[in-house]
């Protein structure tokens, strides 16, 4: 495939019936992430009426099984996840691997399980 977002597009429409005006990047990640997922969830992406990557889930199999979700997910996929958690946490986004970033979160949760306690 030599365009594969112009593909998508083009897949889309035929699909939805919607002119799809996602930035290139977001489109590719949808696709990414895209494998059983139901056309309505397409429909959502292409309206932007919710996420490609549904942080909770992801974030749920990182901290659950953090070498398997290495193995499954796409570098790119992680650099999401990664920047999102930290725009959730108020940090600025530092490139960090896997256990750095469980680190960061088990500092940041610690530490508000503490001030709610003290």
């Amino acid at each position: 495939m030599d365009d594969p977002d112009k593909y998508l597009r083009n897949k889309l429409y035929q699909e939805l019936q919607l002119n799809v005006t996602l930035p290139e990047s977001k489109l590719l990640l949808s696709a990414m992430l895209s494998d059983g997922k139901p056309l309505t969830w397409w429909r959502g992406i292409v309206n932007e009426t919710i996420d490609p990557l549904d942080i909770k889930e992801h974030l749920h199999l990182l901290i659950k099984a953090p070498e398997q979700y290495q193995i499954c997910h796409d570098e790119r996929i992680f650099a999401v996840l990664r920047d999102e958690t930290f725009k959730i946490l108020g940090k600025p986004t530092v490139p960090i691997d896997v256990p750095a970033l469980l680190l960061t979160l088990t500092e940041s949760f610690f530490l508000q399980v503490c001030l709610k306690t003290s």
